[in-house]
Protein backbone atom coordinates (compact mmCIF):
# COMPACT_ATOMS: atom_id res chain seq x y z
CA UNK A 1 0.00 0.00 0.00
CA UNK A 2 1.54 3.46 -0.87
CA UNK A 3 2.40 6.25 1.99
CA UNK A 4 -0.52 8.59 0.49
CA UNK A 5 -3.12 5.60 1.02
CA UNK A 6 -2.11 4.93 4.46
CA UNK A 7 -2.16 8.22 5.56
CA UNK A 8 -5.54 8.95 3.88
CA UNK A 9 -6.52 6.03 5.57
CA UNK A 10 -5.79 7.22 9.27
CA UNK A 11 -6.85 10.68 8.80
CA UNK A 12 -10.21 8.74 7.82
CA UNK A 13 -10.29 6.43 10.92
CA UNK A 14 -9.43 9.82 13.04
CA UNK A 15 -12.46 11.89 11.54
CA UNK A 16 -14.59 8.23 12.71
CA UNK A 17 -13.31 8.50 15.93
CA UNK A 18 -13.44 12.16 16.79
CA UNK A 19 -17.30 11.96 15.47
CA UNK A 20 -18.04 8.62 17.86
CA UNK A 21 -16.17 10.44 20.80
CA UNK A 22 -18.01 13.66 20.31
CA UNK A 23 -21.78 11.70 20.38
CA UNK A 24 -20.65 9.75 23.64
CA UNK A 25 -23.47 9.91 26.43
CA UNK A 26 -20.56 11.67 28.66
CA UNK A 27 -20.59 14.65 26.82
CA UNK A 28 -24.62 15.17 26.45
CA UNK A 29 -26.16 17.67 28.65
CA UNK A 30 -29.97 17.51 29.40
CA UNK A 31 -32.00 18.89 26.77
CA UNK A 32 -33.53 22.73 26.73
CA UNK A 33 -36.58 23.18 29.13
CA UNK A 34 -39.82 24.47 28.19
CA UNK A 35 -39.38 28.47 28.14
CA UNK A 36 -35.72 28.40 29.51
CA UNK A 37 -34.07 30.20 26.11
CA UNK A 38 -31.66 32.26 27.63
CA UNK A 39 -29.52 29.08 29.05
CA UNK A 40 -30.67 26.70 26.21
CA UNK A 41 -27.26 25.94 24.26
CA UNK A 42 -27.17 22.88 21.25
CA UNK A 43 -25.56 19.58 22.98
CA UNK A 44 -21.68 19.59 23.00
CA UNK A 45 -21.91 17.08 20.68
CA UNK A 46 -23.66 18.82 18.01
CA UNK A 47 -21.46 21.89 19.03
CA UNK A 48 -18.09 19.75 18.24
CA UNK A 49 -19.00 17.01 15.50
CA UNK A 50 -19.05 19.32 12.72
CA UNK A 51 -15.68 21.43 13.61
CA UNK A 52 -13.61 18.32 14.32
CA UNK A 53 -14.68 16.63 10.90
CA UNK A 54 -14.13 20.01 9.20
CA UNK A 55 -10.19 20.17 10.48
CA UNK A 56 -9.97 16.59 9.60
CA UNK A 57 -11.22 16.96 6.25
CA UNK A 58 -9.01 20.25 5.42
CA UNK A 59 -6.35 18.73 6.72
CA UNK A 60 -7.50 15.77 3.76
CA UNK A 61 -7.61 18.09 1.29
CA UNK A 62 -4.20 19.35 1.69
CA UNK A 63 -2.68 16.15 1.41
CA UNK A 64 -4.77 14.77 -1.87
CA UNK A 65 -4.41 18.03 -3.69
CA UNK A 66 -1.23 17.68 -5.22
CA UNK A 67 1.02 20.86 -4.02
CA UNK A 68 2.88 23.50 -6.40
CA UNK A 69 5.07 26.37 -6.39
CA UNK A 70 3.00 29.39 -5.05
CA UNK A 71 3.52 31.99 -7.99
CA UNK A 72 4.36 35.26 -7.71
CA UNK A 73 1.48 37.92 -7.14
CA UNK A 74 1.06 40.25 -10.74
CA UNK A 75 2.53 43.65 -9.30
CA UNK A 76 -0.60 46.46 -8.75
CA UNK A 77 -0.84 48.85 -11.31
CA UNK A 78 0.57 52.30 -9.44
CA UNK A 79 -0.18 55.85 -9.66
CA UNK A 80 2.59 58.58 -8.35
CA UNK A 81 0.39 61.97 -7.55
CA UNK A 82 1.72 65.19 -6.66
CA UNK A 83 -0.58 67.64 -4.98
CA UNK A 84 -0.45 70.97 -3.20
CA UNK A 85 -1.51 71.25 0.18
CA UNK A 86 -5.08 73.40 -0.93
CA UNK A 87 -6.27 70.43 -3.10
CA UNK A 88 -5.60 67.50 -0.70
CA UNK A 89 -9.09 67.39 -0.13
CA UNK A 90 -10.67 67.52 -3.12
CA UNK A 91 -8.79 65.14 -4.79
CA UNK A 92 -9.93 62.08 -2.48
CA UNK A 93 -12.41 61.60 -4.69
CA UNK A 94 -10.47 60.85 -7.18
CA UNK A 95 -8.25 58.93 -5.08
CA UNK A 96 -11.10 56.30 -3.60
CA UNK A 97 -12.25 56.01 -7.73
CA UNK A 98 -8.92 55.29 -8.97
CA UNK A 99 -8.07 52.76 -5.67
CA UNK A 100 -11.89 50.85 -7.46
CA UNK A 101 -10.45 50.24 -9.99
CA UNK A 102 -7.10 48.57 -8.79
CA UNK A 103 -5.02 51.59 -8.91
CA UNK A 104 -2.87 51.76 -6.15
CA UNK A 105 -2.07 55.82 -5.49
CA UNK A 106 0.20 57.19 -3.42
CA UNK A 107 0.18 61.24 -2.85
CA UNK A 108 3.45 63.68 -2.22
CA UNK A 109 3.27 67.48 -1.50
CA UNK A 110 4.87 70.01 -4.34
CA UNK A 111 7.43 71.64 -3.92
CA UNK A 112 8.93 75.34 -4.87
CA UNK A 113 11.29 74.53 -7.87
CA UNK A 114 11.41 71.51 -9.94
CA UNK A 115 14.85 70.31 -9.60
CA UNK A 116 13.30 69.66 -5.60
CA UNK A 117 10.12 68.39 -7.26
CA UNK A 118 12.14 65.54 -8.87
CA UNK A 119 14.11 64.99 -6.71
CA UNK A 120 11.37 63.91 -4.16
CA UNK A 121 9.44 62.00 -7.33
CA UNK A 122 12.41 59.79 -7.72
CA UNK A 123 12.62 58.93 -3.99
CA UNK A 124 9.14 57.71 -3.82
CA UNK A 125 9.12 55.95 -7.27
CA UNK A 126 8.29 52.38 -7.50
CA UNK A 127 8.97 49.97 -10.53
CA UNK A 128 5.42 49.54 -10.66
CA UNK A 129 4.63 52.95 -11.73
CA UNK A 130 2.82 53.77 -15.11
CA UNK A 131 1.61 57.24 -14.68
CA UNK A 132 2.33 60.64 -12.77
CA UNK A 133 -0.47 62.85 -12.39
CA UNK A 134 0.23 66.65 -11.32
CA UNK A 135 -2.47 68.36 -9.96
CA UNK A 136 -2.62 72.50 -10.24
CA UNK A 137 -0.78 74.91 -12.54
CA UNK A 138 2.40 76.35 -13.04
CA UNK A 139 3.93 79.87 -11.92
CA UNK A 140 4.67 82.70 -13.91
CA UNK A 141 7.85 81.85 -16.27
CA UNK A 142 10.56 83.20 -13.68
CA UNK A 143 8.87 82.80 -10.49
CA UNK A 144 9.24 79.92 -7.57
CA UNK A 145 5.96 77.50 -7.39
CA UNK A 146 3.50 78.70 -4.82
CA UNK A 147 3.02 74.98 -2.78
CA UNK A 148 -0.08 75.59 -1.52
CA UNK A 149 -1.65 75.55 -5.54
CA UNK A 150 1.15 75.02 -8.17
CA UNK A 151 3.62 72.56 -9.38
CA UNK A 152 6.94 74.06 -11.21
CA UNK A 153 7.83 73.44 -14.55
CA UNK A 154 11.57 72.53 -16.02
CA UNK A 155 13.21 74.92 -17.98
CA UNK A 156 15.39 73.51 -21.11
CA UNK A 157 17.13 75.01 -24.29
CA UNK A 158 15.43 74.94 -27.76
CA UNK A 159 18.21 73.32 -30.02
CA UNK A 160 15.85 73.17 -33.78
CA UNK A 161 12.97 74.78 -33.12
CA UNK A 162 15.18 77.73 -32.06
CA UNK A 163 16.01 77.78 -35.20
CA UNK A 164 12.74 78.26 -36.16
CA UNK A 165 12.03 80.97 -34.50
CA UNK A 166 11.23 80.10 -30.67
CA UNK A 167 12.60 80.83 -27.81
CA UNK A 168 15.65 80.13 -26.14
CA UNK A 169 13.84 77.72 -23.79
CA UNK A 170 10.81 75.67 -23.19
CA UNK A 171 8.65 74.89 -20.30
CA UNK A 172 7.79 70.95 -19.81
CA UNK A 173 6.69 68.34 -17.96
CA UNK A 174 9.08 65.85 -19.43
CA UNK A 175 11.57 65.77 -17.39
CA UNK A 176 9.40 64.26 -14.59
CA UNK A 177 8.90 61.29 -16.74
CA UNK A 178 12.54 60.27 -16.31
CA UNK A 179 12.71 58.07 -12.90
CA UNK A 180 16.16 56.67 -13.42
CA UNK A 181 18.09 59.57 -15.29
CA UNK A 182 18.84 57.40 -18.84
CA UNK A 183 17.09 60.68 -20.69
CA UNK A 184 13.95 58.33 -21.01
CA UNK A 185 10.31 58.60 -20.63
CA UNK A 186 9.39 55.84 -17.58
CA UNK A 187 5.50 56.97 -17.40
CA UNK A 188 3.14 58.71 -18.45
CA UNK A 189 3.12 62.48 -17.15
CA UNK A 190 -0.29 64.44 -17.28
CA UNK A 191 -1.40 67.67 -16.06
CA UNK A 192 -4.54 69.16 -14.02
CA UNK A 193 -3.67 72.99 -14.65
CA UNK A 194 -6.63 74.17 -11.98
CA UNK A 195 -6.33 77.31 -9.93
CA UNK A 196 -8.96 76.28 -7.00
CA UNK A 197 -10.78 73.48 -5.44
CA UNK A 198 -13.71 73.95 -7.45
CA UNK A 199 -12.00 73.50 -10.48
CA UNK A 200 -10.65 70.35 -9.23
CA UNK A 201 -13.91 69.08 -8.36
CA UNK A 202 -15.33 70.18 -11.69
CA UNK A 203 -12.78 68.17 -13.68
CA UNK A 204 -12.88 65.11 -11.50
CA UNK A 205 -16.94 64.96 -11.94
CA UNK A 206 -16.36 65.04 -15.56
CA UNK A 207 -13.95 62.59 -15.65
CA UNK A 208 -15.85 60.13 -13.69
CA UNK A 209 -18.86 61.03 -16.44
CA UNK A 210 -16.53 60.41 -19.37
CA UNK A 211 -15.23 56.80 -18.07
CA UNK A 212 -18.83 56.13 -16.87
CA UNK A 213 -20.77 57.14 -20.50
CA UNK A 214 -23.02 54.58 -21.82
CA UNK A 215 -23.62 56.73 -25.03
CA UNK A 216 -21.70 54.19 -27.73
CA UNK A 217 -23.38 55.46 -31.08
CA UNK A 218 -20.97 57.04 -33.75
CA UNK A 219 -19.78 60.11 -31.83
CA UNK A 220 -17.10 57.46 -30.57
CA UNK A 221 -16.16 57.01 -34.21
CA UNK A 222 -15.72 60.33 -35.81
CA UNK A 223 -12.66 62.25 -35.84
CA UNK A 224 -12.88 66.01 -36.45
CA UNK A 225 -9.65 67.54 -38.13
CA UNK A 226 -9.52 71.72 -38.27
CA UNK A 227 -6.51 72.92 -40.51
CA UNK A 228 -5.71 76.65 -40.14
CA UNK A 229 -3.57 78.67 -42.81
CA UNK A 230 -0.04 77.46 -43.08
CA UNK A 231 2.03 80.39 -44.20
CA UNK A 232 4.73 78.25 -44.93
CA UNK A 233 4.99 79.40 -48.69
CA UNK A 234 2.43 77.90 -51.14
CA UNK A 235 4.48 74.74 -52.11
CA UNK A 236 4.80 73.82 -48.63
CA UNK A 237 1.72 74.98 -47.76
CA UNK A 238 0.29 72.82 -49.83
CA UNK A 239 2.40 70.00 -49.15
CA UNK A 240 1.85 70.00 -45.20
CA UNK A 241 -2.42 70.05 -45.65
CA UNK A 242 -2.07 67.12 -48.09
CA UNK A 243 0.25 65.12 -45.30
CA UNK A 244 -1.92 66.22 -42.58
CA UNK A 245 -5.02 65.21 -44.57
CA UNK A 246 -3.39 61.51 -45.42
CA UNK A 247 -2.30 61.14 -41.99
CA UNK A 248 -5.72 61.76 -40.33
CA UNK A 249 -7.41 59.69 -42.80
CA UNK A 250 -5.06 57.50 -44.75
CA UNK A 251 -3.45 56.41 -41.49
CA UNK A 252 -6.50 55.64 -39.30
CA UNK A 253 -8.68 52.27 -38.89
CA UNK A 254 -11.61 52.31 -41.72
CA UNK A 255 -13.72 51.97 -39.14
CA UNK A 256 -12.88 55.60 -38.48
CA UNK A 257 -14.77 58.53 -40.14
CA UNK A 258 -12.91 61.95 -40.32
CA UNK A 259 -14.23 65.36 -41.22
CA UNK A 260 -12.22 68.48 -42.37
CA UNK A 261 -12.62 71.93 -41.96
CA UNK A 262 -9.69 73.92 -43.60
CA UNK A 263 -9.26 77.83 -43.18
CA UNK A 264 -7.79 78.48 -46.84
CA UNK A 265 -10.72 79.91 -48.89
CA UNK A 266 -11.45 78.22 -52.05
CA UNK A 267 -10.57 75.21 -50.30
CA UNK A 268 -12.40 72.17 -51.23
CA UNK A 269 -12.89 71.82 -47.22
CA UNK A 270 -13.54 75.92 -46.29
CA UNK A 271 -17.19 75.92 -45.05
CA UNK A 272 -19.84 78.05 -46.80
CA UNK A 273 -20.93 79.05 -43.19
CA UNK A 274 -18.38 81.73 -41.17
CA UNK A 275 -15.38 79.41 -40.45
CA UNK A 276 -15.66 79.81 -36.53
CA UNK A 277 -19.39 79.07 -36.60
CA UNK A 278 -18.93 76.03 -38.83
CA UNK A 279 -16.17 74.80 -35.81
CA UNK A 280 -18.37 74.83 -33.28
CA UNK A 281 -20.92 73.74 -34.96
CA UNK A 282 -19.20 70.26 -36.13
CA UNK A 283 -17.84 70.33 -32.29
CA UNK A 284 -21.64 70.01 -30.81
CA UNK A 285 -22.09 66.67 -33.12
CA UNK A 286 -19.29 65.14 -31.25
CA UNK A 287 -16.62 63.43 -32.18
CA UNK A 288 -13.74 61.59 -29.94
CA UNK A 289 -11.06 63.13 -31.19
CA UNK A 290 -10.84 67.10 -32.48
CA UNK A 291 -7.74 67.76 -33.70
CA UNK A 292 -6.06 71.07 -34.97
CA UNK A 293 -3.63 71.80 -37.49
CA UNK A 294 -2.05 75.41 -37.95
CA UNK A 295 -0.56 78.43 -36.11
CA UNK A 296 -1.35 79.09 -32.65
CA UNK A 297 -0.80 81.99 -30.09
CA UNK A 298 -0.39 81.56 -26.42
CA UNK A 299 -4.13 82.49 -26.36
CA UNK A 300 -5.88 81.67 -29.25
CA UNK A 301 -5.80 79.97 -32.65
CA UNK A 302 -5.03 81.19 -35.96
CA UNK A 303 -7.48 83.70 -37.18
CA UNK A 304 -9.73 82.95 -40.74
CA UNK A 305 -8.87 84.61 -43.01
CA UNK A 306 -5.50 85.39 -42.30
CA UNK A 307 -5.22 89.62 -41.66
CA UNK A 308 -6.54 92.22 -39.82
CA UNK A 309 -9.72 91.41 -40.82
CA UNK A 310 -9.51 87.39 -39.49
CA UNK A 311 -11.46 85.94 -37.13
CA UNK A 312 -9.56 83.28 -34.43
CA UNK A 313 -10.64 80.07 -35.25
CA UNK A 314 -11.10 79.73 -31.44
CA UNK A 315 -10.34 81.90 -28.15
CA UNK A 316 -11.27 82.46 -24.81
CA UNK A 317 -14.63 84.59 -25.75
CA UNK A 318 -15.62 81.42 -28.37
CA UNK A 319 -14.67 78.55 -26.42
CA UNK A 320 -17.61 79.68 -24.67
CA UNK A 321 -20.09 78.32 -27.79
CA UNK A 322 -18.96 74.99 -27.56
CA UNK A 323 -21.42 72.76 -26.41
CA UNK A 324 -21.58 68.96 -25.94
CA UNK A 325 -22.52 66.73 -23.37
CA UNK A 326 -19.32 66.59 -21.24
CA UNK A 327 -19.98 62.56 -20.47
CA UNK A 328 -19.00 62.78 -24.36
CA UNK A 329 -16.57 65.32 -24.82
CA UNK A 330 -13.48 64.79 -27.22
CA UNK A 331 -9.88 64.30 -26.51
CA UNK A 332 -7.84 67.83 -27.94
CA UNK A 333 -4.87 67.47 -29.87
CA UNK A 334 -3.79 70.71 -30.47
CA UNK A 335 -0.84 70.84 -33.24
CA UNK A 336 0.56 74.43 -33.31
CA UNK A 337 2.96 76.67 -31.07
CA UNK A 338 2.17 78.06 -27.91
CA UNK A 339 -1.65 77.15 -26.86
CA UNK A 340 -0.29 74.93 -24.18
CA UNK A 341 2.26 77.45 -22.71
CA UNK A 342 0.58 77.36 -19.15
CA UNK A 343 3.79 79.50 -17.08
CA UNK A 344 2.50 82.49 -19.07
CA UNK A 345 1.22 85.26 -17.50
CA UNK A 346 -2.29 84.48 -18.86
CA UNK A 347 -4.56 81.70 -18.83
CA UNK A 348 -3.47 79.59 -22.51
CA UNK A 349 -5.51 78.79 -24.51
CA UNK A 350 -5.18 74.78 -23.60
CA UNK A 351 -5.99 75.46 -20.10
CA UNK A 352 -9.04 77.54 -20.69
CA UNK A 353 -10.26 74.67 -23.49
CA UNK A 354 -9.66 71.84 -20.96
CA UNK A 355 -11.54 73.46 -18.20
CA UNK A 356 -14.62 74.94 -20.16
CA UNK A 357 -17.71 72.76 -18.75
CA UNK A 358 -18.41 71.62 -22.28
CA UNK A 359 -14.42 71.33 -23.33
CA UNK A 360 -12.56 68.63 -24.08
CA UNK A 361 -12.00 65.85 -21.31
CA UNK A 362 -8.13 66.25 -21.74
CA UNK A 363 -5.86 68.63 -24.17
CA UNK A 364 -2.28 67.59 -26.05
CA UNK A 365 -0.56 71.09 -26.39
CA UNK A 366 2.60 72.30 -27.12
CA UNK A 367 3.97 75.01 -24.91
CA UNK A 368 6.48 76.79 -27.30
CA UNK A 369 7.15 76.48 -31.24
CA UNK A 370 6.57 73.64 -32.34
CA UNK A 371 7.60 72.47 -36.57
CA UNK A 372 5.66 70.30 -39.14
CA UNK A 373 7.64 67.03 -38.94
CA UNK A 374 7.54 67.30 -35.04
CA UNK A 375 3.92 67.72 -35.15
CA UNK A 376 3.54 64.94 -37.57
CA UNK A 377 5.76 61.94 -35.93
CA UNK A 378 3.76 62.94 -32.34
CA UNK A 379 0.23 62.28 -34.38
CA UNK A 380 1.54 58.92 -35.87
CA UNK A 381 3.10 58.02 -32.73
CA UNK A 382 -0.77 58.78 -31.01
CA UNK A 383 -3.01 57.61 -33.85
CA UNK A 384 -0.87 53.85 -33.59
CA UNK A 385 -0.60 53.59 -30.17
CA UNK A 386 -4.64 54.48 -29.47
CA UNK A 387 -5.62 52.34 -32.48
CA UNK A 388 -3.17 49.57 -31.87
CA UNK A 389 -1.42 49.06 -35.03
CA UNK A 390 2.25 49.43 -33.74
CA UNK A 391 4.82 47.28 -35.02
CA UNK A 392 5.03 46.20 -31.56
CA UNK A 393 1.73 44.70 -32.02
CA UNK A 394 0.32 46.38 -29.02
CA UNK A 395 -3.46 46.21 -28.66
CA UNK A 396 -5.45 49.13 -28.37
CA UNK A 397 -4.48 51.74 -25.62
CA UNK A 398 -6.73 51.44 -22.83
CA UNK A 399 -5.96 54.27 -21.01
CA UNK A 400 -5.05 57.66 -22.37
CA UNK A 401 -1.81 57.89 -20.58
CA UNK A 402 -0.65 54.51 -21.60
CA UNK A 403 -1.05 56.40 -25.27
CA UNK A 404 0.74 59.35 -24.49
CA UNK A 405 4.06 57.68 -23.41
CA UNK A 406 3.98 55.20 -26.29
CA UNK A 407 3.76 58.12 -28.77
CA UNK A 408 6.78 59.85 -26.39
CA UNK A 409 9.07 56.64 -26.13
CA UNK A 410 8.25 56.55 -30.69
CA UNK A 411 9.49 60.40 -30.96
CA UNK A 412 12.54 59.33 -28.15
CA UNK A 413 13.64 56.74 -30.85
CA UNK A 414 16.83 57.73 -32.52
CA UNK A 415 16.68 54.69 -34.67
CA UNK A 416 16.88 55.32 -38.36
CA UNK A 417 17.68 51.93 -39.24
CA UNK A 418 13.83 50.55 -39.23
CA UNK A 419 12.16 50.25 -42.41
CA UNK A 420 9.47 53.15 -43.05
CA UNK A 421 5.71 52.40 -44.36
CA UNK A 422 4.82 54.34 -47.19
CA UNK A 423 3.22 57.16 -45.03
CA UNK A 424 6.46 57.86 -42.87
CA UNK A 425 8.87 58.23 -45.73
CA UNK A 426 6.10 60.81 -47.28
CA UNK A 427 6.13 62.66 -44.02
CA UNK A 428 9.71 62.65 -43.66
CA UNK A 429 10.47 64.21 -47.02
CA UNK A 430 8.07 66.84 -46.86
CA UNK A 431 10.31 67.65 -43.50
CA UNK A 432 13.08 68.82 -45.85
CA UNK A 433 10.69 71.53 -47.01
CA UNK A 434 9.88 73.11 -43.84
CA UNK A 435 12.43 71.70 -41.09
CA UNK A 436 15.61 74.15 -40.54
CA UNK A 437 19.09 72.97 -42.95
CA UNK A 438 21.69 71.03 -40.29
CA UNK A 439 19.09 69.40 -38.32
CA UNK A 440 18.86 65.71 -37.68
CA UNK A 441 14.99 64.54 -37.94
CA UNK A 442 16.07 62.63 -34.83
CA UNK A 443 16.65 65.40 -32.59
CA UNK A 444 13.51 67.29 -33.85
CA UNK A 445 11.36 64.66 -32.88
CA UNK A 446 13.28 64.55 -29.28
CA UNK A 447 12.54 67.68 -28.92
CA UNK A 448 8.91 67.39 -29.48
CA UNK A 449 8.74 64.73 -26.57
CA UNK A 450 9.53 67.83 -24.34
CA UNK A 451 7.65 70.63 -25.70
CA UNK A 452 4.42 68.65 -26.00
CA UNK A 453 2.49 68.28 -22.87
CA UNK A 454 -0.78 66.66 -21.95
CA UNK A 455 -3.06 68.42 -19.80
CA UNK A 456 -5.53 65.74 -18.38
CA UNK A 457 -5.62 62.86 -16.23
CA UNK A 458 -3.29 60.13 -17.90
CA UNK A 459 -5.22 57.47 -16.16
CA UNK A 460 -8.51 58.53 -18.15
CA UNK A 461 -9.81 55.17 -19.86
CA UNK A 462 -10.56 55.22 -23.33
CA UNK A 463 -13.17 52.38 -23.97
CA UNK A 464 -11.63 50.95 -27.42
CA UNK A 465 -14.14 49.24 -29.24
CA UNK A 466 -14.52 45.25 -29.51
CA UNK A 467 -13.26 44.02 -33.51
CA UNK A 468 -16.29 43.57 -35.76
CA UNK A 469 -15.42 40.76 -38.23
CA UNK A 470 -16.81 41.91 -41.77
CA UNK A 471 -16.79 40.25 -45.38
CA UNK A 472 -17.59 41.43 -48.96
CA UNK A 473 -16.32 40.63 -52.06
CA UNK A 474 -13.66 42.05 -54.11
CA UNK A 475 -15.63 44.09 -56.46
CA UNK A 476 -19.27 44.37 -57.59
CA UNK A 477 -21.08 45.36 -60.88
CA UNK A 478 -22.47 49.09 -61.16
CA UNK A 479 -26.01 48.57 -59.74
CA UNK A 480 -25.83 45.50 -58.06
CA UNK A 481 -26.35 45.57 -54.34
CA UNK A 482 -23.30 45.24 -52.25
CA UNK A 483 -23.42 42.09 -50.09
CA UNK A 484 -21.57 43.00 -46.34
CA UNK A 485 -21.25 40.11 -43.77
CA UNK A 486 -21.05 41.25 -40.30
CA UNK A 487 -20.13 39.27 -37.19
CA UNK A 488 -20.23 41.07 -34.25
CA UNK A 489 -18.87 40.29 -30.53
CA UNK A 490 -21.62 41.94 -28.94
CA UNK A 491 -25.26 42.00 -29.13
CA UNK A 492 -26.48 45.93 -30.25
CA UNK A 493 -27.47 47.95 -32.70
CA UNK A 494 -25.74 47.81 -35.83
CA UNK A 495 -24.92 50.51 -38.58
CA UNK A 496 -23.22 49.83 -41.78
CA UNK A 497 -22.77 52.67 -44.12
CA UNK A 498 -20.81 52.63 -47.54
CA UNK A 499 -18.91 55.71 -48.04
CA UNK A 500 -17.05 57.47 -51.26
CA UNK A 501 -13.30 58.28 -50.05
CA UNK A 502 -12.95 61.59 -48.16
CA UNK A 503 -12.04 64.45 -50.70
CA UNK A 504 -13.76 62.68 -53.85
CA UNK A 505 -16.09 65.27 -55.43
CA UNK A 506 -19.38 64.26 -55.84
CA UNK A 507 -22.20 65.61 -58.99
CA UNK A 508 -24.14 68.81 -57.40
CA UNK A 509 -27.70 68.48 -57.98
CA UNK A 510 -29.11 71.24 -59.61
CA UNK A 511 -31.29 73.47 -57.31
CA UNK A 512 -29.50 72.24 -54.55
CA UNK A 513 -27.07 73.60 -52.56
CA UNK A 514 -23.40 72.35 -53.27
CA UNK A 515 -22.63 68.95 -51.41
CA UNK A 516 -20.98 69.03 -48.16
CA UNK A 517 -17.20 67.01 -48.88
CA UNK A 518 -17.68 65.41 -45.58
CA UNK A 519 -20.64 64.15 -46.42
CA UNK A 520 -19.70 61.15 -47.75
CA UNK A 521 -22.26 58.50 -47.20
CA UNK A 522 -23.94 56.72 -50.34
CA UNK A 523 -26.28 54.34 -48.41
CA UNK A 524 -26.81 53.07 -44.54
CA UNK A 525 -28.35 50.46 -43.02
CA UNK A 526 -29.27 49.73 -39.37
CA UNK A 527 -30.14 46.78 -37.42
CA UNK A 528 -29.87 44.99 -34.11
CA UNK A 529 -27.17 41.67 -34.30
CA UNK A 530 -26.83 39.34 -32.23
CA UNK A 531 -23.14 38.14 -30.58
CA UNK A 532 -21.54 35.64 -32.99
CA UNK A 533 -24.13 35.44 -35.37
CA UNK A 534 -22.82 36.58 -38.76
CA UNK A 535 -25.36 38.70 -40.49
CA UNK A 536 -25.33 39.72 -44.24
CA UNK A 537 -26.79 42.95 -45.03
CA UNK A 538 -27.51 43.51 -48.90
CA UNK A 539 -27.24 47.40 -49.87
CA UNK A 540 -28.42 49.02 -52.69
CA UNK A 541 -26.21 52.56 -54.00
CA UNK A 542 -28.77 54.99 -54.12
CA UNK A 543 -26.60 56.71 -57.51
CA UNK A 544 -24.89 54.81 -60.11
CA UNK A 545 -21.05 55.53 -59.57
CA UNK A 546 -18.00 52.90 -59.79
CA UNK A 547 -14.50 53.34 -57.88
CA UNK A 548 -13.75 52.37 -54.53
CA UNK A 549 -16.31 52.00 -51.28
CA UNK A 550 -15.36 51.86 -47.53
CA UNK A 551 -17.65 49.46 -45.50
CA UNK A 552 -17.72 51.16 -41.91
CA UNK A 553 -19.43 49.47 -39.42
CA UNK A 554 -20.30 50.61 -35.67
CA UNK A 555 -22.55 48.37 -33.18
CA UNK A 556 -23.62 50.15 -30.13
CA UNK A 557 -24.43 47.79 -27.15
CA UNK A 558 -25.39 48.16 -23.65
CA UNK A 559 -22.06 47.98 -21.87
CA UNK A 560 -19.27 48.96 -24.93
CA UNK A 561 -19.32 49.04 -28.77
CA UNK A 562 -17.57 47.32 -31.70
CA UNK A 563 -16.67 48.57 -34.90
CA UNK A 564 -15.05 46.99 -38.16
CA UNK A 565 -14.28 47.94 -41.89
CA UNK A 566 -13.55 46.78 -45.12
CA UNK A 567 -12.94 47.84 -49.12
CA UNK A 568 -14.95 47.21 -52.23
CA UNK A 569 -14.96 48.09 -55.22
CA UNK A 570 -17.97 48.86 -58.07
CA UNK A 571 -16.71 48.27 -61.42
CA UNK A 572 -17.77 51.02 -64.41
CA UNK A 573 -20.64 50.26 -66.47
CA UNK A 574 -19.15 48.74 -69.83
CA UNK A 575 -19.66 50.62 -73.02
Amino acid sequence: MRPTVKIIESIIGAVKAAIARSTSPRFARPSCQEGDFENCTPPTSERRRWPIAFACVAALTFIVMPTAPAADPEPAETALVVCPSDFRQPLEAWIEYRRSQGIAVRVIDSKSTAGELLTSIRRRALPTDRFLLLVGDAPVIGSAADTRKQVPMHYVATTVSAKFGSTPTMATDYLYSDFDSDGRADVSVGRLPIDTPDQLRDMIRRIKAYEASRNFSLWRERVQLVGGVGGFGMLADSAIESVTRMMVTASLPIPVRTSVTYGSPGHLFYPRKRFTESVTERYTQGCRFWVYAGHGMVDRLDSVPSGPTGIPVLDGNSIANLKCDPANAPIAVLLCCFTGAIDAGVDSFAERLLLHECGPIAVIAGNRVTMPYGNASLTLGLIDSIYGQGADGEPPADRLGSAWLASIRRMESDDETTQKGALRTMVDAVATLVSPAGTKLADERSEHAALYGLLGDPLLKLHPPAVVEVETATGFDSGAPIQVTVTSPIDGKCVVMLDHPLGETRKAVPGRPKPDPNEITLARVAEPISAGRPKTFSISLAEQRSGVIAIRVHVAGRETWAAGGGKTFVRPTSK
